[in-house]
């Protein structure tokens, strides 16, 4: 269980949550898109397991990646606070989740994916915090400036 700290959520953890979790994922009936196993073993049984939901992927399967986990588990939003310049795990927290849309904050604009996917890539806005900024066409915003 990871609570609140997305510091907590770590390679380590995730390998011992499966080894603890493995013989239970089937109570979850999105687990490889199979009918649940919640009737044969019981209720009770399952919610022993309840917090293995966490390793249960929107696709249905199980996700054994530390940093998918965490980005399913914490809102880049929670991640990616003024908090990281004090708080090294959190801001290699951060800064590893906001890796994950790095075409979003190239600076080359050939290589950058933000005019395609702006909306995709402003959910990630937050990466500001660990020097992940979105590229600005300086042309475009001296005009804007220009233009006020």
């Amino acid at each position: 269980y990871f609570g609140d700290d997305p510091t907590r959520v770590t390679e380590d953890l995730v390998t011992k949550c499966h080894g603890v979790c493995a013989q239970r994922l089937c109570c979850f009936s999105d687990y490889k898109l199979q009918s649940s196993c919640r009737a044969t073993v019981g209720d009770d049984e399952c919610e022993l397991y309840s917090l293995c939901d966490q390793l249960v992927t929107e696709n249905g399967g199980a996700t054994d990646d530390a940093l998918e986990l965490e980005e399913k588990e914490f809102d880049v939003d929670e991640l990616c606070i003024d908090k990281v310049a004090v708080d090294k795990n959190l801001y290699s927290a951060c800064s590893d989740t906001c890796e994950r849309r790095s075409c979003c904050f190239e600076s080359d604009p050939t290589y950058s994916c933000y005019d395609l996917e702006k909306d995709w890539c402003d959910e990630y806005e937050a990466c500001a915090v660990v020097d992940y900024n979105f590229y600005v066409d300086k042309s475009t915003t001296q005009e804007m400036i220009e233009k006020e």
